[in-house]
C-alpha cells in the first residue's frame, strides 16, 4: 500500500518528499522514511513549539485505511548527523478535499518518538489530507530542528 501515498512540503515550494536512505534509527526497521524542515515556529504555549504543514495524497480504491506514523524530531547538523529529541510531535490542523473522511486520530506519549493514526475512507478516486506536524519543546527555535 506505501506505493499509493505520496508526501509534500504544504508550504514553501511545495515540493515532493523523497525517500530517504541514508538515516539510521536505533530499534526501528523503517521502509520509507521522509525528513521535513520545520516551516516556522513561535514561543507560545510555554516552552515554545515548531511546525511543519504536509500534504499526503493518495489512489486508492474504495475503502477505509488507517495510516500510521511514527514522527521523529532531531536536529540535523548534516545529511548523516541527526541528534533526535525526546519531545513529543503531534498531528493538527487535519483537512481533507472532500474524496476522504479523516475519522480519528491519536497519538502514543510514552515513547521517544510519536506515533499518529488517521483513519479515512477513499471513495475510489485520488485524494489528499493536508496536516501539520507540530513539536512543542525548548528546542522549538533550532534552525535545523527537522521532522
Amino acid at each position: 500500500m506505501q506505493p499509493s501515498f505520496t508526501f509534500y512540503k504544504n508550504y514553501g515550494d511545495k515540493k515532493q518528499l523523497p525517500v530517504q536512505s541514508n538515516i539510521n534509527i536505533p530499534n526501528h526497521k523503517h521502509h520509507d522514511l521522509f525528513i521535513a524542515i520545520k516551516e516556522g515556529s513561535s514561543p507560545g504555549f510555554g516552552s515554545g513549539w515548531a511546525w511543519v504543514s504536509i500534504k499526503m495524497t493518495n489512489n486508492l480504491p474504495t475503502g477505509t485505511y488507517t495510516v500510521v506514523f511514527e514522527i521523529f524530531s532531531a536536529t540535523v547538523t548534516s545529511p548523516t548527523n541527526f541528534t533526535f529529541s525526546n519531545r513529543e510531535s503531534l498531528i493538527e490542523e487535519t483537512n481533507d478535499d472532500g474524496n476522504l473522511n479523516i475519522i480519528t486520530f491519536s497519538h502514543d506519549y510514552q515513547t521517544t518518538h510519536s506515533k499518529a493514526f488517521i483513519q479515512f475512507a477513499s471513495n475510489g478516486q485520488p485524494g489528499e489530507i493536508t496536516f501539520q506536524v507540530r513539536f512543542y519543546g525548548s528546542e522549538y527555535n533550532v534552525s535545523s530542528l527537522s521532522f
